[in-house]
């Protein structure tokens, strides 16, 4: 794990790509399925990137203080209540989205592109 500073001041805990489990996988997989308000979502357009964006960020974070900054009280972390995302300021989320994008490969490693193989029974659709 690492500490990162965001630009409110907080800490945040990321955790390390060792670290990860698969719960973590699922917390992603959750966050991308439901909206902040609980309800289910369809993945379509521009809200597939901010999904992925959000499901990163709920994996990533063991640890917190970022606060919300209408009440100052610290939020729960996004793996808890996925709703404290809408909370906390749009600098932090940015901050702890660029740390969370690294282990994107470590939560999905497997490779969803075309089979190069010839014997493959379908080819690429921009063949």
């Amino acid at each position: 794990m690492h500490d990162i500073t965001v630009p409110s001041g907080a800490t945040v805990t990321i955790k390390d790509p060792d670290d990860l489990t698969y719960g973590d996988r699922e917390d992603f997989l959750s966050a991308m399925q439901i909206d902040l308000d609980g309800k289910a979502q369809g993945v379509t357009g521009g809200a597939v990137m901010a999904q992925l964006e959000r499901g990163l960020v709920v994996a990533a974070v063991e640890a917190w203080t970022v606060q919300d900054p209408k009440t100052d009280a610290v939020v729960p972390i996004p793996s808890v209540s996925a709703k404290s995302l809408r909370l906390i300021r749009a600098g932090d989320f940015a901050a702890i989205a660029a740390e969370a994008r690294a282990l994107q490969q470590f939560l999905f490693p497997e490779d969803f592109g075309p089979d190069p193989d010839p014997a493959s029974p379908t080819s690429p659709s921009a063949a």
